[in-house]
């Protein structure tokens, strides 16, 4: 309803918090945590005091929090819990595939994402009701649901007049380009955890680089990686991107000025977001880098190779 407060990654890309604000809800920023997973303790915190009732969590470039922790504060303040999976494709906690712990799964199919298809997107439930009433939203209309869905008749025909028609459905060319990714998933992972853990092994040790390592629950997609720039200032973290872009490995810090995923450029909330010091934290000398499916082993040790080099020559002039 209009006004309900939605717990949310105060740590995540705008998209997140516009979506609440579209619903006319409230969001309620919660913590990350240096791995950028969101904070089960502040979780626990921002529920109780602001007695919502709707947990929407971005596993935000594919970082998953403590899921037992969290599943025991969605347990404990009886949360209605949906999961943003737009970075967690074949993402696991404990051999379970994100997507499944909450009531919702959403996943984005826009074109820098596991699966593309240039926009759109699509979710998972096992919710019956859940499943109808974002068919009838999606704009079916009489009992055009037929065509598609087994759901429950008297149930659509219930509903059926109820509820508005968005018409936002997906368009069969989309789901055309879609529908044969699914199967490639698993061979797409395999190369971005290979590169990545590669990637990892070349930089890690590098004094200026500290890389935050998952909990070992946690089985990731690993098509982007994440380091934090350690004993830098402001300017040369700046200049550090610059030259990075010149020297063609561009990326990107999610605590610059004019980043959407950093939470402070979203003037549309009213939060207190000077409360939120653990993110600023985590975010401010945060660096983002993509690691497309088609980078060779090559491609990869030079990037390492750069990421050095460029970090070097920061640090002599």
């Amino acid at each position: 309803q209009p006004g309900d407060k939605i717990l949310t990654n105060a740590f995540t890309f705008h998209a997140v918090p516009s979506v609440i604000e579209h619903a006319r809800a409230v969001p309620v920023l919660v913590e990350s945590n240096r791995e950028w997973g969101m904070d089960a303790e502040d979780l626990d915190r921002k529920a109780a005091a602001s007695g919502a009732k709707v947990l929407l969590m971005s596993y935000m470039r594919g970082h998953v929090p403590d899921m037992d922790a969290v599943m025991k504060v969605v347990r404990k303040h009886d949360l209605v819990f949906i999961e943003d999976c737009a970075h967690a494709y074949e993402t696991r906690w404990n051999g379970q595939l994100l997507g499944t712990f909450g009531e919702i799964g959403c996943f984005s199919t826009q074109s820098s994402k596991g699966m593309s298809a240039g926009e759109g997107g699509l979710f998972i439930t096992n919710n019956d009701e859940i499943a109808a009433k974002a068919v009838l939203y999606a704009g079916s209309y009489e009992r055009l649901w037929l065509k598609h869905f087994d759901l429950d008749h008297e149930m659509m025909d219930s509903l059926q007049n109820q509820i508005p028609g968005y018409s936002m459905r997906m368009q069969e060319v989309t789901a055309a380009m879609l529908t044969p990714q699914i199967a490639r998933l698993p061979v797409i992972k395999d190369v971005h955890v290979k590169n990545w853990h590669l990637l990892h092994t070349l930089i890690s040790d590098h004094p200026n680089i500290e890389i935050p390592m998952p909990l070992p629950q946690v089985d990731s997609f690993c098509d982007t990686m994440q380091f934090h720039l350690v004993g830098m200032s402001r300017q040369d973290a700046d200049r550090f991107i610059d030259v990075m872009k010149q020297e063609g490995v561009p990326m990107q810090i999610f605590g610059a000025k004019r980043n959407a995923r950093d939470f402070r450029q979203w003037e549309y909330i009213e939060a207190h977001k000077d409360e939120l010091k653990d993110t600023i934290a985590n975010i401010e000398f945060a660096c983002d880098l993509s690691l497309q499916p088609h980078l060779t082993e090559e491609n990869i040790r030079v990037i390492g190779q750069v990421v050095h080099e460029v970090l070097d020559y920061i640090n002599r002039t």
